[in-house]
Protein backbone atom coordinates (compact mmCIF):
# COMPACT_ATOMS: atom_id res chain seq x y z
CA UNK A 1 0.00 0.00 0.00
CA UNK A 2 0.94 3.25 -0.98
CA UNK A 3 -0.90 4.84 2.54
CA UNK A 4 -1.97 3.03 5.46
CA UNK A 5 -3.12 4.55 9.15
CA UNK A 6 -4.30 2.70 12.41
CA UNK A 7 -7.98 2.52 13.61
CA UNK A 8 -7.59 0.12 16.96
CA UNK A 9 -7.18 -3.14 18.11
CA UNK A 10 -9.85 -5.86 18.32
CA UNK A 11 -10.74 -7.28 21.74
CA UNK A 12 -8.52 -10.17 20.83
CA UNK A 13 -5.13 -8.07 20.55
CA UNK A 14 -4.25 -10.28 17.27
CA UNK A 15 -6.67 -7.79 14.74
CA UNK A 16 -5.79 -4.39 14.08
CA UNK A 17 -7.91 -2.22 11.63
CA UNK A 18 -6.78 -0.20 8.97
CA UNK A 19 -7.32 2.04 6.30
CA UNK A 20 -5.58 1.79 3.32
CA UNK A 21 -4.57 2.63 0.11
CA UNK A 22 -2.86 1.46 -3.35
CA UNK A 23 -3.37 4.69 -5.01
CA UNK A 24 -0.20 7.27 -4.58
CA UNK A 25 -2.40 10.52 -3.68
CA UNK A 26 -4.00 8.11 -1.04
CA UNK A 27 -7.91 8.45 -2.29
CA UNK A 28 -9.51 5.48 -2.54
CA UNK A 29 -8.68 3.87 0.53
CA UNK A 30 -10.55 0.26 1.80
CA UNK A 31 -10.70 -0.90 5.55
CA UNK A 32 -8.71 -3.84 6.18
CA UNK A 33 -7.91 -6.09 8.83
CA UNK A 34 -4.16 -7.62 9.89
CA UNK A 35 -4.02 -10.00 11.55
CA UNK A 36 -0.26 -9.49 13.40
CA UNK A 37 0.39 -13.35 14.45
CA UNK A 38 -0.21 -14.62 10.51
CA UNK A 39 0.66 -11.39 8.78
CA UNK A 40 -3.16 -12.22 7.24
CA UNK A 41 -4.44 -8.59 5.43
CA UNK A 42 -7.96 -8.49 4.49
CA UNK A 43 -9.51 -6.07 2.72
CA UNK A 44 -13.15 -5.63 3.83
CA UNK A 45 -14.57 -3.00 2.06
CA UNK A 46 -12.76 -3.61 -1.53
CA UNK A 47 -14.03 -0.24 -3.32
CA UNK A 48 -10.83 0.80 -4.48
CA UNK A 49 -12.95 3.99 -5.72
CA UNK A 50 -14.79 4.67 -2.70
CA UNK A 51 -13.34 6.34 0.36
CA UNK A 52 -13.52 4.43 3.36
CA UNK A 53 -11.32 5.70 6.77
CA UNK A 54 -11.09 5.87 10.35
CA UNK A 55 -12.65 2.24 11.44
CA UNK A 56 -12.70 1.41 15.19
CA UNK A 57 -14.03 -2.20 16.44
CA UNK A 58 -16.92 -2.17 18.84
CA UNK A 59 -15.86 -3.22 22.31
CA UNK A 60 -17.35 -7.14 21.87
CA UNK A 61 -14.89 -6.90 18.24
CA UNK A 62 -17.89 -7.87 15.87
CA UNK A 63 -18.78 -4.57 14.54
CA UNK A 64 -16.87 -1.54 12.72
CA UNK A 65 -17.98 2.20 11.85
CA UNK A 66 -16.16 3.73 9.90
CA UNK A 67 -16.93 6.96 8.01
CA UNK A 68 -16.81 6.44 3.99
CA UNK A 69 -18.33 8.23 0.78
CA UNK A 70 -20.09 4.42 0.03
CA UNK A 71 -23.66 6.65 -0.13
CA UNK A 72 -22.62 8.77 -2.77
CA UNK A 73 -20.46 6.38 -5.01
CA UNK A 74 -22.23 7.30 -8.35
CA UNK A 75 -20.30 11.16 -7.94
CA UNK A 76 -16.55 10.11 -8.71
CA UNK A 77 -15.80 13.39 -7.38
CA UNK A 78 -17.07 12.50 -3.80
CA UNK A 79 -13.99 10.48 -3.22
CA UNK A 80 -11.68 12.93 -3.83
CA UNK A 81 -9.35 15.12 -1.33
CA UNK A 82 -11.23 18.55 -1.93
CA UNK A 83 -14.74 17.58 -2.88
CA UNK A 84 -14.90 14.40 -0.30
CA UNK A 85 -18.54 13.31 0.74
CA UNK A 86 -18.56 11.30 3.84
CA UNK A 87 -21.28 9.41 5.94
CA UNK A 88 -20.60 7.02 9.22
CA UNK A 89 -21.31 3.16 8.27
CA UNK A 90 -21.69 -0.01 10.52
CA UNK A 91 -20.59 -3.10 8.92
CA UNK A 92 -19.56 -6.82 10.82
CA UNK A 93 -15.98 -7.48 11.37
CA UNK A 94 -15.88 -10.23 8.38
CA UNK A 95 -17.10 -6.86 6.11
CA UNK A 96 -20.64 -7.58 5.48
CA UNK A 97 -23.68 -6.06 6.84
CA UNK A 98 -23.00 -2.41 5.94
CA UNK A 99 -25.23 -0.15 6.92
CA UNK A 100 -25.41 3.92 6.71
CA UNK A 101 -25.76 5.11 10.31
CA UNK A 102 -25.78 8.90 8.86
CA UNK A 103 -27.13 11.02 6.44
CA UNK A 104 -25.44 14.74 6.71
CA UNK A 105 -26.18 15.83 3.53
CA UNK A 106 -29.55 15.02 3.20
CA UNK A 107 -32.57 17.39 4.02
CA UNK A 108 -34.87 15.79 6.02
CA UNK A 109 -32.72 13.71 8.62
CA UNK A 110 -32.15 15.50 12.16
CA UNK A 111 -28.40 15.26 11.49
CA UNK A 112 -28.55 16.84 8.32
CA UNK A 113 -25.68 19.79 7.85
CA UNK A 114 -26.24 22.80 6.21
CA UNK A 115 -22.43 23.51 6.20
CA UNK A 116 -21.87 19.86 4.50
CA UNK A 117 -20.24 18.37 7.60
CA UNK A 118 -17.71 15.59 6.84
CA UNK A 119 -17.77 12.32 8.72
CA UNK A 120 -14.58 11.86 10.69
CA UNK A 121 -14.30 9.91 13.52
CA UNK A 122 -16.15 7.73 15.59
CA UNK A 123 -15.87 6.65 19.48
CA UNK A 124 -17.73 3.40 21.24
CA UNK A 125 -19.47 3.46 24.39
CA UNK A 126 -17.46 1.11 26.41
CA UNK A 127 -20.61 -1.51 26.34
CA UNK A 128 -21.11 -1.15 22.57
CA UNK A 129 -24.82 0.25 22.97
CA UNK A 130 -23.92 3.75 21.80
CA UNK A 131 -21.39 5.72 19.68
CA UNK A 132 -19.97 9.31 19.23
CA UNK A 133 -19.59 10.48 15.54
CA UNK A 134 -18.31 14.09 14.74
CA UNK A 135 -17.72 15.77 11.71
CA UNK A 136 -15.24 17.72 10.31
CA UNK A 137 -16.74 21.15 9.92
CA UNK A 138 -14.30 23.96 9.39
CA UNK A 139 -13.69 25.81 11.29
CA UNK A 140 -15.93 24.08 14.16
CA UNK A 141 -17.06 20.35 14.60
CA UNK A 142 -20.32 19.05 15.34
CA UNK A 143 -20.95 16.15 17.78
CA UNK A 144 -23.52 13.30 17.92
CA UNK A 145 -24.57 10.24 19.32
CA UNK A 146 -26.03 7.26 18.35
CA UNK A 147 -27.80 5.26 20.52
CA UNK A 148 -28.53 1.23 18.70
CA UNK A 149 -30.95 -0.46 18.90
CA UNK A 150 -30.31 -3.95 20.89
CA UNK A 151 -32.30 -7.07 19.51
CA UNK A 152 -33.47 -9.74 21.66
CA UNK A 153 -32.51 -12.79 21.03
CA UNK A 154 -35.17 -16.33 21.84
CA UNK A 155 -36.23 -16.72 25.17
CA UNK A 156 -34.67 -19.92 26.92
Amino acid sequence: MHWNEPGNFSPDNVSILLSGSVEKDAQGQDQYILNIKTGELKNLTNSPTVWDEHGVFSPDGEKIIFMSAYPYRADPNTSKTLSIKTEFMLMNKDGSGLTQLTHFLEPGYPEYSKTNGIAACAEWSKDGRSANLWTLIFPNNEYWDIVFQIKAGPKK
